[in-house]
């Protein structure tokens, strides 16, 4: 039985300077806001290295830089490294405990603890509860709290979002005091335990630009290994595969304007894309209506 097909529109953001390599613009395709969303359209985009931040799925497309790729654990043949195993063996006495994604105040004074460590000085440090709430939560997603707990105290939360062949890990936030216990790691490795016991064959991770952190340093800080690491939603080898910069999620604000000019190319057997946007005398038009000719070519 053939799937329905769906038409989705995707919009590419203004440039902004990039948040992972200094002198470099950053672009973002993304899908839009008011356009249908639902898990099955979103695991679709996530396997073609898309990611979500609130309601906001996105992807790296930059104009020059062809750095970011996204990576994914294949959960069956995971094995712990040394290194993650002195991580699990310091935590023995945590423990994960899913919560629905709803706002609790004892979650939201770790977040704001944590970003104010961690980002002091940027916008997320000082993040009001609803900005908190709308950058972690889409009501469109099946996502998940993950509480990390000592005892009853709060150490951690991983944000994580079911899909239908994996878990997508969208953002960890943890005790800053604890810098011993290596809680980041040990909130992936606890991502792949539970993506296991869910029979879920892919744990999806961020972004790494390769000129900072080679992909496979990127996924080895947490112990991932093996892993698999994507460019433009394909794994590594494919003729079609391209790598990409990241662009903040707080700038994906654009939406349709007159003039936008729409070109359509086929994804998959069940979802198809129109690119959106606004043509000028660079390279960006070129890459497109190349893409587009051999996504016409191959489907």
């Amino acid at each position: 039985m053939n799937a329905q097909s769906l038409r989705l529109t995707l919009y590419l953001s203004a440039p902004q300077p990039c948040s992972y390599l200094a002198g470099q613009e950053a672009q973002s395709l993304f899908a839009d806001p008011q356009g249908p969303m639902d898990t099955r359209i979103y695991g679709q985009l996530v396997q073609r290295g898309f990611r979500r931040s609130g309601h906001l799925v996105y992807r790296p497309r930059c104009p020059e830089c062809q750095q970011c790729r996204s990576a994914r654990v294949p959960v069956a043949t995971f094995r712990p490294r040394r290194r993650h195993r002195r991580v699990l063996r310091a935590n023995r006495d945590l423990r994960i405990v899913p919560v629905p994604p709803a706002f609790r105040e004892e979650h939201f004074t770790l977040y704001r603890r944590y970003t104010r460590a961690r980002h002091a000085g940027g916008s997320m440090a000082d993040s009001s509860a609803q900005e908190y709430m709308d950058f972690l939560v889409a009501d469109w997603c099946a996502t998940d709290f993950l509480e990390i707990r000592l005892s009853d105290q709060l150490l951690g939360v991983a944000v994580t979002d079911r899909l239908t062949d994996g878990l997508s890990a969208v953002y960890t936030f943890f005790d800053p005091d604890q810098p011993g216990r290596s809680l980041g790691t040990w909130a992936i490795l606890a991502q792949i335990e539970r993506a296991r016991e869910l029979g879920l064959p892919w744990l999806y991770l961020g972004y790494a630009p390769q000129d900072r952190v080679p992909p496979h340093r990127a996924v080895r800080r947490a112990g991932l290994v093996p892993f698999r690491s994507r460019r433009d939603g394909r794994t590594p080898g494919s003729a079609r595969g391209r790598a990409s910069c990241r662009a903040g999620a707080a700038s994906l604000t654009r939406r349709a304007r007159p003039g936008d000019v729409p070109l359509q190319g086929r994804i998959s057997a069940d979802l198809q894309a129109r690119f959106c946007y606004t043509p000028r005398p660079s390279r960006r038009h070129a890459d497109i209506e190349t893409g587009q000719r051999r996504w016409q070519k191959k489907t």
